[in-house]
């Protein structure tokens, strides 16, 4: 029987890892039937190109290739990647948040304020969007009702200390605090220790287009390690060899269970470090120093802050965006870049921001 990566040029990567190599070799052969990846997989005696955001958002309706939408990235860098799941990997990643919750020391009863447009909502679930007034209201609503832990994004999670600290309110009942998707360092640890006195912290590494891709070891807070039984992970430096271990470099996934959106050497925009935990009990492979995205914060005249999420959404909405830049340089000032879809003309965009960002802040800035 021929081995089915024989014709593959295989990652070096994944070059001395058996099971690394038989997944990354299913999958682009599954994908080289499907219409985005025709032409890209014509020539697998070649070393397999990565895959850029830009080339899916050109042609997200082939990636699609029929399938619903299932989730869209936050469109934080200028316009969301669409992307499909169906149930056997939505399902092979909820045994993956529960095998997180057994290394944080077992389930609690969790609250979630999150953003409502990739995650589903429910009854225990708040839009990140909502003010910091309605997500106090929310977490003392669940307080109520014996809530243990609380999963946002660190962005959030900054402005949710900083309110909590600054009002005195009581949240000592909160006994886990998660953060996901975005740069969680060593400032995040400490503030959200001061608001939430009784609570352990933990992070994961994420994405809409991936899922979990590492959470965070129980046993060395320093480490992540990667979820390696579903993802092929790589670390590669600017010519595009393997970094060495400590060396940060450009993180490149491939899904290996993705059948309807494969992500094959997807760069995702992100950088990390390869690593060898200490903690000896979790056998998978480790990253660390994780630089990734940041949802933004912006701040209004009088000083209070808000998630980006609001504007970003409004600044899509316009027909004529394929991506932007906002960049808040003053109070009343700022810079906005943008890449558009057809010919417009700079006075009709100037006024479609005016009416964008007196409706987000109430006001008119500068733009």
């Amino acid at each position: 029987m021929q081995n089915p990566d024989s014709e593959i040029v295989i990652p070096l990567s994944f070059k001395d890892k058996p099971y690394a190599r038989e997944h990354f070799s299913k999958i682009v052969l599954f994908a080289r039937q499907h219409p985005f990846y025709k032409n890209k997989l014509m020539n697998i005696e070649k070393e397999i190109p990565l895959l850029q955001r830009a080339e899916i958002l050109e042609n997200n309706e082939l990636f699609l290739n029929g399938n619903p939408v299932t989730g869209k990235t936050s469109g934080s860098s200028g316009m969301p990647v669409k992307i499909s799941w169906g149930k056997p990997r939505s399902e092979l990643e909820n045994k993956d948040n529960a095998a997180f919750a057994e290394w944080m020391g077992g389930r609690l009863y969790r609250i979630s304020i999150i953003s409502t447009t990739v995650h589903q909502k429910n009854e225990r679930t708040l839009d990140v969007n909502e003010t910091l007034e309605k997500q106090i209201a929310f977490i003392k609503e669940h307080l109520q009702k014996g809530v243990q832990a609380l999963l946002s994004y660190p962005s959030n999670m900054l402005l949710l200390c900083e309110y909590i600290l600054e009002n005195k309110i009581d949240v000592s009942r909160i006994l886990r605090v998660v953060c996901m998707s975005e740069v969680y360092e060593a400032h995040h640890d400490a503030l959200i220790q001061k608001a939430f006195p009784n609570a352990r912290t933990w992070s994961n590494y994420s994405s809409t287009e991936t899922g979990a891709i590492s959470f965070q070891c129980p046993h060395n807070k320093s480490m992540h390690h990667i979820m390696a039984h579903k993802l092929g992970v790589e670390i590669l430096d600017e010519q595009g060899n393997p970094c060495e271990e400590g060396q940060p470099g450009r993180i490149v996934i491939t899904d290996y269970f993705n059948r309807l959106t494969p992500f094959i050497r997807y760069e995702i925009g992100d950088l990390a470090a390869p690593a060898v935990c200490t903690c000896q009990q979790i056998n998978l492979p480790a990253i660390q120093n994780i630089i990734g995205k940041v949802r933004g914060t912006l701040k209004k005249l009088d000083g209070s802050r808000v998630v980006f999420t609001d504007l970003s959404v409004a600044l899509l909405n316009l027909p004529y965006t394929r991506q932007y830049q906002v960049i808040q340089e003053g109070l009343q000032n700022f810079t906005v870049r943008f890449v558009k879809k057809y010919p417009v003309e700079n006075s009709q965009i100037e006024k479609d921001l005016a009416e964008v960002f007196f409706k987000e802040f109430g006001y008119h800035p500068q733009i």
